[in-house]
């Protein structure tokens, strides 16, 4: 680094990227995610710029693929700089493997990385995929939902966690408890707060 600006060099001392960029990642799938002129772009192996530093925000690439964000939207780039998913979304990040979780007009769902939705784009929060279910608050109630959108546990909780052998915290009237896959209630709805369970204890 001098001057702010980064540079890189061969062994010897060659000069391989001139001193213009803000920020320079390591290589992931044969790209290094770089900063410069207040944009994102990314370096081939031979430090050419093989994608121009034109996005607001980017992420490094993961199975060729790269989550960027243009014009104050997301999409999804390959490792070329072709447009792999329409930039179309508020917010987009890894879910699981090969499904991405969206915000599109404040609300959250899941598609598939070539865009196929799973999920529809219909919840206001979306919790992480824990055996086989999801919290997910609709018109202000939590409930589980599973990876087809279907209700497993229709939304009845003023907030609700992800599960944990077997039990997931959950707070109703404004007490908190736990409840099972089957939404039988394991803990009461006394507590003033609770964690999730691990190795069968849960603290309250």
């Amino acid at each position: 680094r001098k001057n702010n600006l980064y540079t890189a060099y061969s062994p010897d001392g060659e000069v391989l990227v001139p001193e213009r960029y803000s920020s320079i990642n390591s290589f992931v799938n044969q790209r290094a995610l770089v900063f410069r002129d207040g944009a994102y772009g990314y370096l081939n192996k031979n430090w050419e710029e093989i994608i121009p530093a034109i996005y607001e925000e980017a992420k490094p690439f993961s199975g060729g693929r790269a989550l960027v964000k243009k014009d104050g939207l997301w999409g999804v780039i390959d490792t070329n700089g072709i447009t792999a998913l329409d930039f179309q979304y508020e917010a987009i990040q890894p879910f699981l493997p090969g499904v991405l979780k969206v915000k599109s007009n404040n609300l959250f769902g899941l598609i598939k990385e070539e865009g196929t939705v799973l999920v529809p784009a219909v919840f206001e929060a979306l919790h992480n995929l824990k055996e086989g279910r999801m919290a997910a608050q609709k018109e202000g109630k939590y409930g589980y939902i599973n990876l087809n959108g279907e209700w497993l546990i229709e939304p009845q909780y003023d907030w609700a966690g992800d599960f944990s052998e077997g039990r997931a915290i959950a707070k109703l009237e404004g007490k908190w408890g736990h409840i099972d896959t089957l939404n039988q209630v394991i803990t009461p709805f006394v507590y003033d707060k609770t964690g999730p369970f691990n190795q069968g204890i849960a603290y309250v």
